[in-house]
């Protein structure tokens, strides 16, 4: 899980300033605004649908 130190969005570039547990925060390289990103909005993280327990076949009924 690599995180990119440059990151382009909404036409934007932010620079990497800081790795924190549950999120990045990026600097926009323009304006100096401070944004922070989730893993899952960086693409590093996919989301996994979980199963229905309706959803399961029992035997012997």
């Amino acid at each position: 899980m690599k995180i990119p130190k440059i990151l382009k969005k909404n036409n934007r570039k932010y620079l990497l300033v800081k790795i924190y547990k549950n999120y990045v925060l990026y600097e926009e390289e323009l304006t100096g605004y401070k944004e922070c990103f989730m893993k899952h909005d960086l693409g590093l993280i996919k989301e996994r649908e979980k199963p229905k327990k309706g959803n399961r076949i029992f035997g012997g009924y």
